[in-house]
């Protein structure tokens, strides 16, 4: 392994515990469930991605040049959006602190949009670096959970949004969509 694909996988290692690490924090701030529900979905797939990438970079240091090491990625049931569907038949109360659309627990979403939009564009990068191949599957891999945890994301504030159609910050602060 090079020293820019060992680089690389440190700085995606650190990043994913990084966001682990803060989904968890913004969970445990956030009273309403579907936002808990969603922030702990989010570290809890950060922690199968550290593990991946665990997988990765042992294949790397063991592997003598001579195959690409099978590594199986995980895949994701889509607990989320069994949540979401049960708590959108029971009407949020108008004082869940994430239907205010504005104030900390708005912010903590937009914030998570940003660094799913920002981690997906880091690892789109890495996707066209002279890597090992197995390296660029793992940056395909994490490039495209990102896009479904922004995705996520853009769900639950969507559902939010529609127990409260009059928050204007919604559309106001809410990032553009990723083609």
């Amino acid at each position: 392994m090079t020293k820019a694909e060992q680089e690389a996988l440190e700085g995606a290692w650190k990043r994913e515990t990084r966001s682990e690490n803060e989904y968890r924090r913004r969970a445990a701030a956030t009273r309403n469930p579907l936002g808990k529900a969603t922030f702990l979905t989010i570290a809890l797939r950060q922690r199968e991605y550290l593990a991946t990438i665990q997988k990765v970079h042992a294949a790397l240091e063991s592997d003598k040049g001579d195959s690409t090491p099978k590594i199986r990625f995980p895949v994701f049931a889509p607990v989320l959006l069994v949540t979401q569907q049960i708590l959108r038949k029971k009407r949020p109360t108008q004082n869940s602190d994430i239907e205010s659309m504005s104030g900390p627990p708005f912010r903590s979403y937009l914030w998570a949009l940003r660094l799913e939009e920002k981690s997906w564009a880091i690892y789109a990068h890495e996707v066209t670096k002279p890597h090992h191949k197995l390296l660029k599957k793992l940056f395909r891999f994490l490039q495209k959970q990102k896009g479904e945890n922004y995705r996520i994301l853009d769900e639950t504030l969507a559902c939010c949004h529609a127990s409260n159609p009059s928050a204007t910050e919604f559309n106001r602060c809410k990032p553009m969509r990723r083609r």
